[in-house]
């Protein structure tokens, strides 16, 4: 098991069978997928994978990274997972120019 956000795809080419990841909310299906393809043998199409989505995440760990819990909301209520992205503190909610740059990586990575 992984629990290394900036690695999810090396992790599974060492051998890790899954993850436990805040991130796995997003892109569930390229995450099971990039992990098949790697299980078969796979490496480089697992790899393409992880460069379309890798920007997400990138995205959302950033500083400050402990703003990954109200990008991860914001990013679920984009992808209509959920109805809101319910902020309560000790966390702020993030900045409008942030969603548009969350919008943007959602789309890049195809989820949107």
């Amino acid at each position: 098991m992984t629990g290394n956000y900036d690695f999810i795809f090396e992790s599974f080419v060492l051998g890790a069978d899954g993850g436990l990841l805040g991130f796995s909310t997003l892109a569930i299906g390229e995450q099971v997928q990039m992990l098949t393809l790697v299980k078969q043998g796979d490496i480089l199409k697992a790899q393409e994978i992880w460069h379309v989505i890798g920007p997400l995440e990138a995205l959302v760990f950033s500083p400050p990274l402990r703003d990954y819990r109200p990008r991860i909301k914001e990013a679920l209520t984009m992808l209509g997972i959920i109805p809101r992205a319910t902020i309560r503190k000790p966390f702020l909610p993030i900045s409008d120019a942030e969603r548009q740059r969350l919008r943007q990586a959602l789309k890049q990575a195809k989820l949107l």
